[in-house]
Parts: C-alpha cells; structure tokens; sequence
C-alpha cells in the first residue's frame, strides 16, 4: 500500500513537473507571438509608409508636370501677345506703305502729267557719298554735285537730267528722268550708266531693282544680267528686306530681297 502510495506522489511531482514545463512554453508562445503581431505592426506601418512616400512622390512629379505646363502655357500666351502686337504694327505700317504707293502712284501720273505740259516737280533730296554732295535743281531736274573738299569742283554733271537718287553702301545712284539710264556717281564724272528703261528704282546690294514698264526687274551691277521678278506692276517701295508692290489690279505683291 506504501508502495502504491510513494509511485503515486511521483506520477503527480513529474505531472507538476510537465505542467511547469508546458506553462514556460506556453509563456514563450505568447512572447513570439506578441513578437510576431509587434513585427506585422511594424511591417504594416512599413508598408504604409512605402505607399505614403509612393504617392507623395507622384505627386511632386505631377505638380513638377504642372508647373512645367502652366510656364509653357505662360510662355505661349506671352508669344501670342507679342504676335497679336506685333501684326497690329506690321498692319499698321502696311496700310501706310499702301497708302504711299498709292498715292506715289497718283504722283507719278501727275508728273507724267506735267512733264507734257512743260512744268517740273519740285520734290527731290540730297545725298551724300564720302566726298560728295548731289542734288537735283528742283526747276530743270539738272542733277548736280558738290565736293566736300574742293569747291572749285562743285557744278552740275553733264547730261544727267535727274528724277530720283538712291545711296547704297555709301554710294549715290541717279535715275535719268528721260532715259530712265541709272547712273553709278563718283562726283562729277559717273563712275557707270546703266540703259535700263527704268521708271523707278531701288538698290540692295549689288542688285538694282527697277521698274520698266509694267514689269519689276532684277539688274546685277558686276554680272551686268537683268531679270524679270513680276509683271503687271504700275509701282513699288522697299520696306526692309521686301518690295511691296503694286499691281495694276490695284493688289499689294511682296519681293523677298534676301533670296
């Protein structure tokens, strides 16, 4: 019965023993599994994060974007109103220019006019070369020159009955108003005469651009070959880097002189 007894009390100090054992397992369980919701706490903030960073990098690059579009979008409308100002100018001194020919036109009709009744207009400048002033006398057209560092040499140029004088790369250029002759001048001696018909004329460069009846023509002062640019123009006047001409049909044609 002792016996029994004594291996009874051993069957329960090894089941305390067991149930200690199973209660510090449990307890370390516990531990890792508080460990582990720690960790997936961590882990879900982590990845929260990740995700709030995400979108607030997109965002600045969206809002970059933006800004890049609403500078350019800036830019464009400045363009477009230095466009719209610009064309108001141009359109403005077009319309003048216009109304110049127009009225150039009315004036060369006038003269053509007076010239058959013997009468001389009135309307004429000076230019001036590095030596040399020349006029035009406003009553005979007779064309004359006055040197800057000789008087005696003043005087008129002989059988040059003048219409119009153009300078160009400091040298003067004289429209004969009977033979419509262009004339290169270099004091009283011309340097150069030129038969072209001519009723008008302008000089770029080395081109004289002149108009010969109804046509507007194209003249190459060193290869001496002419060109006809247009036909039926009655009139012309340079505006920087173009010919704004007139046609007969009363219609405004443009000449680039940079070609």
């Amino acid at each position: 019965m002792e016996t029994e007894f004594l291996d009874l009390i051993k069957t329960f100090e090894k089941t305390a023993k067991r149930l200690e054992t199973l209660d510090t397992t449990i307890l370390n369980f516990k531990d890792v599994v508080e460990g582990l919701r720690q960790n997936l706490d961590e882990l879900v903030e982590m990845v929260h994060l990740e995700e709030i960073v995400e979108l607030s990098e997109k965002g600045s690059r969206k809002i970059q974007l933006l800004n890049q579009n609403l500078d350019q979008i800036s830019q464009t409308y400045e363009r477009l109103l230095h466009v719209d100002e610009f064309n108001g100018e141009y359109f403005e001194r077009l319309t003048a220019i216009e109304d110049k020919i127009m009225r150039l036109s009315d004036r060369e009709t006038m003269d053509d006019g007076n010239q058959k009744e013997g009468q001389a207009s009135s309307s004429y400048i000076a230019l001036e070369d590095r030596r040399h002033v020349y006029y035009i006398e406003t009553e005979t057209h007779q064309l004359m020159a006055m040197d800057k560092e000789n008087e005696d040499e003043n005087g008129p140029i002989d059988g040059i009955l003048a219409k119009k004088l153009v300078c160009e790369n400091d040298t003067v250029f004289a429209l004969h108003q009977e033979t419509g002759d262009v004339f290169v001048l270099n004091g009283r001696i011309p340097m150069a005469r030129h038969s072209l018909d001519a009723t008008d004329f302008v000089v770029v460069g080395f081109n004289i651009y002149y108009l010969s009846d109804t046509k507007l023509m194209r003249f190459h002062l060193f290869t001496l070959e002419k060109e006809v640019i247009l036909n039926h123009i009655v009139s012309f006047e340079r505006l920087n880097h173009q010919l704004i001409c007139q046609t007969e049909a009363k219609k405004s044609v443009f000449v680039n002189l940079n070609k």
